[in-house]
């Protein structure tokens, strides 16, 4: 019997395979498996390991925390316009929106690094300037 964490995982993982268009016999070779051993994991009729949620993961474009992880919201629009703040369309074809802003976070967050070590550097060296 799986666990209730287990089944929300797999639904997870059905639904975002499912909204990105790859088929079980995709997700069965990215586990060097077959279609008939993933979907047998799918359902829930055979149990299902740290290795094969790591492929899963890896086939799907999320982390393996991502996947884990309950607050991780899939939102997967497909086909039409999406409205910029300027009244402007931007038209689009799949976009896993909390995948772009996570990535998005981690690249602020990599900028602000980048911008106090770089201020850092400066600092030391109008210090060194001074000095001489």
């Amino acid at each position: 019997m799986l666990s209730k964490n287990i089944k929300d995982i797999i639904s997870k993982i059905r639904e975002i395979r499912v909204s990105k268009g790859i088929s079980q016999k995709e997700m069965g070779e990215a586990m060097n498996s077959s279609q008939q051993t993933y979907n047998r994991l799918e359902v829930g009729d055979a149990d299902i390991s740290l290795s094969q949620l790591e492929k899963i993961a890896e086939k799907l474009g999320l982390t393996f925390q991502e996947l884990l992880s309950p607050d991780t919201r899939v939102v997967v629009l497909t086909g039409g316009t999406i409205q910029n703040q300027d009244g402007t369309s931007v038209p689009y074809l799949h976009t896993n929106v909390d995948m772009h802003i996570k990535d998005l976070q981690r690249e602020n967050t990599r900028l602000w690094s980048l911008i106090h070590r770089l201020t850092d550097e400066q600092s030391l060296q109008k210090t060194m300037a001074q000095n001489n």
